[in-house]
């Protein structure tokens, strides 16, 4: 049995101090601070990029959708099939129902935002006074989104009088066309933000595959090292994936700082578990190795 003695603790300012028995006659790689934050970064950088990715692959599809309701429903109209209040209904219940299935493709930490932005689908009534004031109310359009979304839920909530109730059948019936057009229009800020995401996510990818190539390329042992970079990716989007079906449950709707720390948490402990499991791994396969069993 080889003899042990303690290590000798170190305090360079760049690297961990570590003490306990190490066998002698062998090298002890001991990661610096630097190189802990990097393989922090590369972990929860690597679901995030993914994610944003995704998220804006997934917003290209909702607007091309809900693109597609007007000139659909404006085509019932005028075939005679649907009157316009009936089409003023089901243009808002397929731009629901589009959310709906958008938002379940959608990673959680984006969920989180969207949801923080607009929790659930506009009803019919809210649609009816929005655009009834936008057509009819002096100076409404000029108000901030956050003080016309106010002033619409005071009407709805009977605190302040209808506009709707009030106009004529001709003036409603631009109403419900403004409805129906309304249907196949974005959210500006909402579609700019996921742009911005997706962006980010190619640049995060981008230095985490930086990384990672580099890490191989100084690596002693290049094999060794893409399999731990593998287990590195591989746990970390696994964990993040695992955290991304936690969020709900554990931080609510529309608590974004919620998702984004459980998410990060969820990756890096994900990359941790790979990576010592991928260690243990490659220890035991050196050690069989050595057994030279014929």
């Amino acid at each position: 049995m080889p003899h042990e003695y303690p290590a000798i603790a170190q305090d360079d300012g760049d690297a961990l101090t570590y003490t306990g028995p190490y066998p002698v006659n062998q090298q002890h790689k001991l990661d610096s601070l630097l190189e802990k934050a990097l393989k922090e970064f590369e972990s929860a950088a690597q679901y995030i990029a993914v994610s944003y990715i995704q998220d804006s692959s997934t917003r290209k599809e909702y607007m091309r959708q809900i693109g597609e309701i007007p000139k659909m429903v404006r085509e019932e109209i005028s075939a005679g099939h649907v009157g316009v209040e009936e089409g003023v209904r089901f243009a808002q219940m397929m731009r629901n129902q589009i959310m709906k299935e958008t938002r379940a493709a959608t990673s959680a930490t984006g969920l989180a935002v969207a949801e923080r932005y607009k929790k659930e689908g506009l009803t019919k009534r809210f649609l009816l006074e929005r655009y009834s004031c936008v057509q009819n109310v002096e100076g409404f359009t000029k108000l901030k989104q956050a003080e016309q979304k106010a002033y619409v839920n005071e009407i709805v909530a009977g605190t302040r009088p209808s506009v709707y109730d009030t106009l004529s059948a001709e003036q409603r019936a631009k109403v419900f066309y403004g409805i129906i057009d309304a249907s196949g229009r974005d959210s500006v800020e909402m579609t700019t933000k996921v742009r911005r995401w997706a962006v980010r996510g190619k640049v995060f990818l981008l230095m985490t595959s930086v990384l990672a190539i580099y890490s191989v390329a100084t690596a002693t042992d290049k094999v060794s090292e893409v399999n731990r970079q593998g287990a590195i990716i591989g746990g970390s989007l696994l964990g993040g994936v695992l955290a991304d079906a936690a969020v709900a449950s554990l931080c609510g709707p529309g608590a974004p700082v919620c998702a984004y720390a459980l998410v990060v948490l969820g990756s890096m402990a994900g990359a941790i578990a790979a990576e010592s499991a991928n260690d243990l791994y490659q220890e035991e396969l050196q050690e069989f190795m050595k057994w030279q069993i014929r």
